[in-house]
């Protein structure tokens, strides 16, 4: 006997929310269900054929927990974590949705609420917390840590041993250096390379990446 997929919501109907959609449908993991999204413009519209609902009170027809799954597809990482924090109180677990053409080592066991997009890589010996995005053709090489709601933006590449601490941004095709240390609550910005430490909450832009005074 077959076993049954779990159904999947998606919090967020935006641009990201889609891309994590096609993943999910291409993965071919999950009976994608519906959207939960905070715009009231878009309540009783439907994304890619699914309807997009107002909130989790609306999910009373599906499946109960644990059979459907929630995704958050919010790029802001505070947002991020504080809507899997309500999801989770609310009983619903969090799904992690790995797109098939992206490459996870097998040893690597990514956080709950997690996603991983086409081309993402993550090579071995890597940790990887809950709720972090890694986009489209994003590289972590070996055994970088990346905290609880980091996300990677598309084209960012970590060389081996860096560490990202929580709700940190790497932003749009920037690199940083291998064996580096990064803080919690930090902003890389676009095509910035990091080749120093840096501490928390800073904004960091440039080649080299250097923080901007009054920032963080």
């Amino acid at each position: 006997m077959s076993r049954m997929k779990p159904s999947l919501v998606i919090w967020g109907a935006a641009g990201h929310g889609r891309v994590v959609a096609d993943a999910a449908r291409t993965s071919a993991q999950f009976d994608l269900r519906g959207f939960i999204d905070d715009n009231p413009a878009l309540h009783g519209s439907t994304v890619h054929d699914l309807p997009v609902w107002a909130g989790l009170d609306a999910l009373t027809q599906l499946p109960p927990p644990p059979h459907t799954q929630i995704i958050i597809a919010v790029g802001h990482n505070a947002t991020r974590w504080q809507l899997a924090q309500r999801v989770l109180a609310a009983g619903w677990p969090l799904a992690t949705v790995i797109h098939p053409r992206a490459v996870l080592a097998r040893d690597v066991m990514p956080g709950a609420g997690t996603f991983l997009a086409a081309g993402a890589v993550v090579n071995p010996g890597c940790r990887v917390g809950a709720c972090v995005i890694i986009n489209t053709l994003a590289g972590v090489d070996h055994d970088c840590t990346l905290a609880d709601a980091v996300h990677i933006a598309p084209g960012a590449h970590l060389a081996g041993n860096v560490s990202i601490g929580t709700q940190t941004l790497v932003g749009l095709g920037a690199v940083v250096r291998e064996g580096i240390r990064i803080g919690a609550g930090c902003t890389i910005a676009a095509a910035a390379a990091v080749v120093a430490d840096l501490p928390d909450n800073v904004l960091a832009l440039g080649v080299p990446a250097r923080i901007r005074k009054g920032d963080g």
